[in-house]
């Protein structure tokens, strides 16, 4: 069964764990205040029902615990239930909240994970908003960590901010911050239409670097839709690491 929206189900798959007693603490998280909202312990091949993540109001935190001197990996699965893609980040639990990209997982796929001592793991809806700020073209680790610390973490999270205010926190330009603040606005606001979804497979970059005409043979849509979609990936493209932009898929950006 796939649930329409944003859902995910966390299994115990590790044989060991009934000897040694180890699992997962799996928390649903509200992205709006990092709110508990639910807990499950997990052990000998227990598991979350599937739950609704809310298209992205919550999050899943996971992080193992053990009950022996010397942890070994507790291995759990994680499956997508829903149609909306998930995006599994880990983050240290000791030292700072900068994570990083983990993978993404389409509907119906399912990935093991080891649950390693001092790795938290959290599994959301995929989209750019909740990609690390450090995607933002041309900001760099060193305005990611000062931004982090003033709990900018995510894109989102830096869309509609107040430049002066936050360069007074962060100690970045004022101009800087302003470009920052509306590269992250354009990535929050991109959307494609999934009448695409013909092309859905192809790089972003791939498409940019394709001619209107070719496309339009391809999807069957009019010049108009065509460079609509071409104007927005064309925006995406100042406002994303070029990096990242050539990991990402057409579908990825689909409404």
């Amino acid at each position: 069964m796939v649930n329409e929206g944003v859902f995910a189900k966390l299994t115990i798959i590790d044989p060991d764990v009934a000897v040694r007693i180890d699992g997962i603490n799996v928390r649903k998280m509200r992205c709006s205040d990092n709110k508990e909202v639910k807990r499950w312990r997990l052990e000998n091949y227990q598991s979350t029902e599937e739950v609704d993540l809310e298209d992205g109001d919550y999050y899943l935190s996971a992080t193992p615990y053990w009950r022996q001197i010397d942890p070994l990996p507790v291995w759990y699965s994680v499956k997508n239930t829903g149609t909306v893609k998930l995006l599994i980040k880990c983050i240290l639990s000791e030292g700072g909240l900068a994570f990083k990209n983990v993978t993404t997982l389409k509907s119906g796929s399912e990935m093991n994970i080891a649950g390693c001592y001092r790795l938290e793991y959290k599994i959301g809806d995929y989209s750019l908003r909740n990609l690390s700020v450090l995607y933002i073209n041309g900001l760099g680790r060193q305005n990611m960590l000062k931004l982090v610390n003033a709990g900018i973490m995510e894109i989102k999270d830096l869309a509609g901010k107040e430049a002066y205010l936050l360069s007074e926190k962060t100690g970045i330009r004022i101009t800087k911050l302003a470009e920052f603040i509306r590269k992250a606005e354009i990535a929050c606001d991109i959307a494609i239409s999934g009448e695409f979804g013909i092309i859905g497979e192809e790089r972003v970059d791939n498409v940019i670097a394709t001619k209107v005409g070719d496309i339009m043979r391809k999807t069957g849509k009019s010049r108009e839709e065509v460079e609509e979609m071409m104007d927005a990936l064309g925006n995406l493209a100042v406002a994303i690491d070029g990096n990242y932009l050539r990991k990402l898929q057409l579908e990825d950006l689909f409404e």
